[in-house]
């Protein structure tokens, strides 16, 4: 049974796979407060998101969400991304990577508060943050699985020819 005040017709998905250079093992297992962090992001999103996925090949075990296991391909945050916009049952996607430990409620609900477009994506002083957008699937999916065919892996590159997308100023 759904619960009603939980989003059901957007999804949300947390990149858990992935290590990097500077972190070592993957991000979604360093811990801030002796919590993983993907944990901490999982349980900020699901009280919020009917379908919660876990997209990545060893995500928290103690993370609420569904696992997704990422498909083949090479080792980029834009593979999460495809995996997660072929998993969701929604029609918009909230895509957040594991690497961001101070996400919070607030900056997730304003992404979903703006008006409909292909893409959200916030933007600090610091210029776009691609590590958590908001997809329109039918859109998305398209141009991001021609992206990772192409060899075209920075989520930048897949912001920037999006046809309808938004940049909000955090």
């Amino acid at each position: 049974m759904s619960d009603p005040s939980r989003f059901q017709t957007i999804s949300a998905a947390i990149l858990t796979g992935g290590r990097s250079a500077s972190a070592g093992p993957a991000a979604s297992h360093l811990e801030v407060g002796n919590v993983a962090i993907a944990t901490r992001i999982a349980r900020e999103l699901h009280p919020l998101f009917e379908d919660l996925l876990l997209v990545g090949d060893d995500p928290p075990a103690d993370a609420p969400g569904r696992r997704v296991a990422d498909r083949p391909g090479p080792e980029c945050a834009l593979r999460g991304v495809v995996t997660a916009l072929e998993a969701a049952k929604g029609e918009q996607v909230l895509v957040v990577s594991s690497r961001l430990p101070l996400l919070t409620p607030e900056l997730v609900l304003a992404l979903i508060a703006w008006p409909e477009a292909d893409l959200v994506l916030p933007r600090t002083r610091d210029g776009a943050q691609p590590g958590c957008a908001l997809y329109r699937r039918s859109t998305a999916l398209s141009v991001a699985q021609r992206h990772l065919d192409a060899g075209r892996l920075d989520l930048t590159d897949l912001a920037i020819l999006a046809q309808n997308w938004l940049w909000t100023e955090l």
